[in-house]
C-alpha cells in the first residue's frame, strides 16, 4: 500500500533502499564465510592426503624401473645358462621354434601369449600365476636375447625363503624404511611380498568394492577398513609385463611427518565469520515489501499491459527512479508493440515462402525445376514482382542446361564474392524498378540470383533473400553432385567390366595361344600334338563362358568351390603342364580361412602374374607361394627369366594396373622387384582384419 513519505531529517536509516538491502544480505554472508572456514579445513586435510600419495607414488615409480632392469638381466642370465644344479630357478627353459609343446598341458597356452608379448616388446614378458597340472604356482618368464626369445618356467609355489623365486626377489629387490615391497601380476595377485603372510593372497580381497588398483598405470590409494590398521600402498607398472610392484606402509607412520594446524584452524574463521556477519546483521526488514508494487506492475509489462503504475512508489530513494523509469519504459513498448505485430506478420510470411521453396526445391535433382520452382515461388512475397537465377555458362554446361535469354531487366549476376557488409547488390532500372542480386556459389564459380521490386528493400528483404539464395546454391550443388555421381557411376561400371575380361577372356586366349604354338612344335608328337589341342579347345571353352557370365553381369567366383590354395595349385599346374616353364607351387599356413573377396582378387593377381612371367619372360622356373597367418595373407610370384626395367614398372602394361587396383581395393599394396636379365618378384600383401574397399 502507499504510505505517505516522512521527511529526508526524520528517516530512519532503516527506510533506505542500501540499508535494507544490507540487512537483507547479513544471513548469507555469514554462511558464506563459515563455509569458507570448513572448506578451508577440509582442503588442508586432503592436500596432507594428496601429498602423501604422491610421495608413496614417486616411490614406487623410482624402485619400479631399476628392479624391472635388474630382474630382466638375471632372469636372462639364468636362462642362459644350462646348469642343471640346484638352487635352479626353472623347471624348464627353451630357445626351440615350438617350445609349448614341451611344457605342462595347462602352461601352453599361456607360454604362447607371454612369447608373443614378449617378441612385440622387445622386453621381459611375465604371464600370471598358473597352477600347473600337479597343482603347482608357477609363471612363464619369456626375454628377448638377440634374435631368439629364451623362455623358462618358474616355480613360486613355496612360501618360504627357499624357494628359489624368493631368494631371487630378495637379492634384487631393496629394502625400503617403513615399507615392505610385493610384486602383483596383471590378475592382482600377490607373487612375492617381504611379508611372506600377503604372499599367495589377491590385493583386491580387502571387502572394498570397485578395488582401484588396477584402473591406472601408476598411483597410491589409502587402503585398510579401519583406522589404526590402514596401509598406504603405492603402485607402478614393472616395465612393460604387465605386472605391479607394490610399497606398502602403515598409515600412521606415513603421517608422522605432518602435523598440519587441523581443527584449531576453524577458530579465527569462525571470527571471521561471525564480525562481518554481525555487521550487515543490523540492516534491512521492508525492501522487499516495498518493492512488491513495482514487482507487480513489471508483471503486467511482461504479459502485454502497457497502462501506467495506478499507485507509483513515493519513496524519495532508488525505487522511485526505478519507478519513473518502468512507466518511460511501458509507454515506449506501446508505441512499438504495433508495429511489431505487422513485422512479425511479415517475417511469419517470408518464413513460409522459405520453406515453400527449400521443400520443393530438396524434392527433386532436376535443376530445371528447381529454377523453375524458385522462379514461381519468390514473387509470392509482397514486395517481389518477379525473379529468376542466372547462372555462368561453365555452370549452365554441367547441370545440362540450355543457356536461356535473360529478362530485360536482368542485370550481371556479381562476378566476385561480396563483402561481409554488402552481400546484396542493387541496381535502378531505367523502367524505375530495382533489380537485386545475391551470390550464389556451385563448381567454385559465381551465379547470382535476381529480383525485381517496386522499391529500394533491399535492407529488409537481405536475410530473405540470402536465405532463399542459399537454399537454390545448395540444390543446384546437390545437382550437380547428382549428375557426376551417375557419370561416375558408369566410369567404375566399365573399369570393373574392362578388368574382368582381361582377367578371364583374356588369359583364356593367352592359354589358347600358347597351346596353338605349342602345337606347332609337337607336330611330329600325335599324342603330344592331341593333348595340346584338347587344352586349347577347353580354355577356348571357359573364355567364351566368362565372357558370357561377364556380359550377362552374372559372373561365377573364380575359385568355383575351391579354397585359395586349392586354386592357385590349380592354375600353377596347368602352366607347368604347359611346358614353357617348370612352374611349382607352395603354402605356408591354413588358407582355408580367407575371405572369399580377398581370395578371389589374390587368385586373378596370381594368373595375371603367372601369365606375364609365361608370355614375355621366358623364365625356366616360376615358383608361386603363399604365406597366411593370423592378421594377413602374402603372394609371391617368382621367376628367373628376362625381367623388366623398375621404370617401367609402374607404367606399363593394363595387367600391372588391374593387379595394382585389385590390391588397393583390399586395403594392401602390390610391389614388383625386377632388374633386366635378373628375373621378377611380384608380392602381393593384404590385411586379414580391415574392411575391405571392395565394392
Amino acid at each position: 500500500m502507499h504510505q505517505p513519505s516522512p521527511t529526508r531529517s526524520g528517516r530512519r536509516w532503516t527506510r533506505s533502499l542500501a540499508g535494507q538491502i544490507a540487512i537483507l544480505a547479513a544471513v548469507p554472508t555469514a554462511a558464506v564465510l563459515l563455509a569458507v572456514a570448513v572448506l578451508t579445513l577440509f582442503l588442508n586435510q586432503h592436500s596432507r592426503l594428496e601429498t602423501l600419495l604422491q610421495a608413496e607414488t614417486d616411490r614406487a615409480l623410482a624402485l619400479a624401473d631399476p628392479i624391472d632392469r635388474a630382474l630382466t638381466d638375471t632372469l636372462r642370465a639364468n636362462l642362459r645358462s644350462a646348469s642343471p644344479t640346484p638352487p635352479n630357478l626353472f623347471l624348464h627353459r627353451s630357445t626351440d621354434a615350438s617350445p609349448t609343446q614341451q611344457l605342462d598341458e595347462a602352461l601352453r597356452a599361456p607360454a604362447t601369449a607371454t612369447i608373443q608379448q614378449a617378441r612385440s616388446t622387445d622386453a621381459l614378458a611375465l604371464s600370471n600365476v598358473i597352477q600347473t597340472s600337479n597343482g603347482q604356482s608357477a609363471i612363464v618368464a619369456a626375454i628377448p636375447d638377440g634374435t631368439v626369445i629364451r623362455i623358462g618356467v618358474i616355480r613360486v609355489s613355496s612360501g618360504t625363503t627357499e624357494s628359489p623365486w624368493r631368494s631371487l626377489l630378495q637379492d634384487l629387490i631393496p629394502t625400503a624404511p617403513n615399507a615392505t615391497l610385493g610384486l602383483v601380476d596383471a590378475a592382482a595377485y600377490v607373487a612375492y611380498h617381504q611379508d611372506l603372510d600377503q604372499t599367495g593372497r589377491s590385493v583386491t580381497s580387502s571387502g572394498q568394492p570397485g578395488d582401484p588398483l588396477f584402473q591406472t598405470a601408476s598411483g597410491a590409494l589409502l587402503r585398510g577398513p579401519m583406522v589404526g590398521t590402514q596401509r598406504i600402498t603405492g603402485f607402478a607398472p614393472l616395465g612393460a609385463t604387465g605386472w605391479r610392484l607394490i610399497v606398502e606402509r602403515p598409515w600412521t607412520a606415513a603421517v608422522e611427518a605432518f602435523s598440519g594446524p587441523g581443527p584449531l584452524v576453524l577458530i579465527p574463521l569462525l571470527g571471521a565469520a561471525l564480525l562481518p556477519a554481525a555487521l550487515i546483521g543490523l540492516t534491512a526488514v521492508r525492501a522487499t515489501r516495498r518493492l512488491r508494487d513495482l514487482a507487480l506492475a513489471a508483471r503486467r509489462i511482461a504479459a502485454g499491459d502497457f497502462r501506467p503504475i495506478p499507485t507509483p512508489v513515493r519513496t524519495g530513494d532508488e525505487i522511485e527512479d526505478l519507478t519513473t523509469q518502468f512507466e518511460s519504459m511501458a509507454r515506449q513498448l506501446q508505441s512499438l508493440y504495433g508495429s511489431l505485430e505487422q513485422r512479425v506478420a511479415d517475417r511469419t510470411r517470408e518464413l513460409e515462402i522459405v520453406v515453400r521453396v527449400a521443400r520443393s526445391i530438396t524434392q527433386t535433382l532436376d535443376a530445371h525445376e528447381i529454377l523453375r520452382v524458385s522462379a514461381a515461388d519468390l514473387p509470392r512475397h509482397p514486395r517481389i514482382q518477379a525473379a529468376c537465377v542466372r547462372l555462368a555458362p561453365t555452370q549452365t554446361e554441367q547441370l545440362g542446361l540450355a543457356a536461356s535469354p535473360p529478362p530485360d531487366w536482368a542485370v550481371d549476376a556479381p562476378t566476385e564474392h561480396p563483402e561481409a557488409n554488402c552481400p546484396i547488390t542493387s541496381r535502378l532500372t531505367p523502367t524505375g524498378e530495382w533489380v537485386h542480386a545475391l551470390p550464389i556459389t556451385m563448381a567454385g564459380q559465381q551465379g547470382g540470383l535476381l529480383v525485381r521490386t517496386a522499391a529500394d528493400d533491399s535492407a529488409e528483404l537481405s536475410n530473405f533473400l540470402l536465405t532463399v539464395a542459399a537454399q537454390i546454391g545448395i540444390a543446384l550443388e546437390n545437382a550437380l553432385l547428382y549428375r557426376q555421381g551417375q557419370a561416375r557411376a558408369a566410369l567404375d561400371e566399365r573399369m570393373r567390366l574392362a578388368r574382368d575380361i582381361h582377367d578371364t577372356v583374356a588369359q583364356s586366349l593367352t592359354g589358347v595361344i600358347v597351346h596353338l604354338e605349342a602345337l606347332e612344335h609337337a607336330a611330329g608328337d600325335a599324342l603330344a600334338a592331341a593333348d595340346h589341342r584338347t587344352r586349347a579347345l577347353d580354355l577356348a571353352r571357359v573364355g567364351l563362358r566368362e565372357a558370357r557370365l561377364s556380359v550377362q553381369g552374372l559372373r561365377a567366383s573364380a575359385l568355383d568351390g575351391q579354397d585359395l590354395s586349392n586354386a592357385l595349385a590349380a592354375v600353377v599346374a596347368r602352366a607347368d603342364a604347359s611346358g614353357q616353364a617348370a612352374a611349382r607351387f607352395s603354402l605356408q599356413g591354413d588358407a582355408a580361412g580367407v575371405p572369399a573377396p580377398i581370395a578371389n582378387e589374390l587368385l586373378r593377381i596370381g594368373e595375371e602374374a603367372l601369365a606375364n612371367a609365361l608370355r614375355h619372360a621366358s623364365p625356366h622356373h616360376v615358383l608361386t607361394s603363399l604365406q597366411v597367418n593370423h592378421d594377413a595373407v602374402r603372394l609371391v610370384i617368382e621367376d628367373d627369366g628376362a625381367g623388366i626395367d623398375p621404370a617401367d614398372s609402374n607404367e606399363s602394361g593394363y595387367g600391372l594396373l588391374g593387379m595394382r587396383e585389385r590390391a588397393t581395393r583390399l586395403g594392401g599394396t602390390l610391389s614388383i622387384e625386377s632388374q633386366p636379365g635378373e628375373g621378377t618378384r611380384v608380392q602381393a600383401h593384404i590385411p586379414l582384419q580391415p574392411a575391405s574397399n571392395d565394392r
